[in-house]
C-alpha cells in the first residue's frame, strides 16, 4: 500500500510502502485486515501548506488482494519543532480491488471545496523532513 499526499501548491510527499516506511503495530501484526486501525509514522518530505489531497494505492498482490478502506487520517509536523502543522481526515469508503466496484487499485480524495486545493506539479527545491503520522482504517471482506 502506498500513499501520496499533496498540498495546494502542488508539492507532494510520497510513501511508497507504508508498512516498511513506518508500521507501528509490531512485527506480528497483520496489516490491512478486517476491522484493523493500522498506524504508521516516519519521516517524509515537508509540504508547503496543509494536506489537501491524497492518493492511496494497492499493488494488487496476494490471493485476496481486495481492500475496503474506510478512511485515511494524516498528521504532519515539523521534525525540529515537533509542532503539528497539518491534520486531515479523508473519507474513502471504497474498495481498492480489481474484482469489486469501482474496479480500481487507487483512490484519490481531494478536498477542493474546503481548501481550494488545486494540484500543480513542478520540480522540488531543497526539501526538509517532516514527521508524518498516517492512520489507515481498512476492512477486508
Amino acid at each position: 500500500m502506498s500513499l501520496r499526499l499533496y498540498d495546494s501548491y502542488g508539492r507532494d510527499a510520497v510513501i511508497s510502502d507504508l508498512v516498511s516506511w513506518g508500521g507501528l503495530m509490531g512485527p506480528f501484526h497483520d496489516y490491512f485486515e478486517r476491522g484493523n486501525l493500522d498506524i504508521f509514522t516516519g519521516l517524509g518530505s515537508c509540504l508547503s501548506g496543509p494536506v489537501c489531497a491524497m492518493n492511496l494505492t494497492s499493488d494488487g498482490s496476494g490471493d485476496h488482494h481486495g481492500w475496503y478502506c474506510n478512511y485515511v487520517e494524516v498528521t504532519m509536523s515539523e521534525n525540529r519543532r515537533r509542532r503539528s502543522c497539518s491534520q486531515e481526515k479523508f473519507t474513502v469508503e471504497q474498495w481498492l480491488a480489481r474484482d469489486a466496484s469501482p474496479y480500481e487499485l487507487s483512490v484519490i480524495r481531494n478536498h477542493v471545496i474546503e481548501f481550494s486545493c488545486v494540484l500543480f506539479f513542478f520540480l522540488k527545491e531543497n526539501e526538509s523532513k517532516c514527521v508524518i503520522v498516517v492512520l489507515l482504517c481498512l476492512t477486508f471482506e
